[in-house]
């Protein structure tokens, strides 16, 4: 009974300590903001047959992007370890970034698939089933540029010394009457 219990604990603790894999896909920076340049992160490392970024094809292409829209197709070409691959959760997860650019505010939705070294890009229909999908789609918004605010606008000047004068003399007379 005791060697049970003993087990019981034991796989609770590991449990409770074990890490858990990051997302396959990430934006960087992760909110990013119209002008940003914007990079997609790909966890070089997956489930067996691992996957190593980047390889390139036989067009020497190593990744591609399709716009249509707010909707985004990466295409990377991994390189497929076998032999020495131990999917192990690490943080911060070994990644390669494929630079997107910049991109205008709005709401984006980018679908990863994983191609082939033999394959030309873009891919031709004929071939998509062959194509793995690499993470879920992730949706993210770009924000627009912040607006400047005016400090030396002479109405927001006025505004400000009648707001500091209001605390000061309610402080003051709060002070005198106590």
């Amino acid at each position: 009974m005791k060697k049970i219990i003993l087990f019981i604990a034991f796989i609770a603790t590991f449990s409770l300590n074990a890490q858990t894999f990051e997302p396959y896909v990430i934006i960087d920076p992760p909110n990013p903001v119209e002008g940003d340049v914007i990079r997609v992160g790909l966890f070089e490392f997956f489930i067996y047959p691992c996957y190593d970024f980047p390889a390139f094809n036989e067009q020497g292409l190593s990744h591609l992007f399709e716009f249509n829209d707010s909707n985004i197709i990466l295409t990377a070409i991994p390189k497929f370890i076998v032999d020495t691959c131990i999917p192990a959760p690490v943080t911060p997860a070994p990644r390669e970034y494929y630079e997107l650019g910049t991109l205008s505010a709005g709401t984006y939705h980018l679908k990863t698939q994983i191609g082939s070294e033999f394959l030309p890009m873009p891919i031709p229909d004929e071939y998509l089933p062959l194509l793995f999908v690499y993470g879920p789609t992730i949706s993210f918004e770009v924000l627009g540029q912040p607006q400047v605010v005016d400090s030396l606008n002479t109405l927001w000047l006025f505004i400000l010394i009648v707001v500091l004068l209001s605390f000061t003399w309610y402080f003051l007379k709060k002070q005198h009457l106590t």
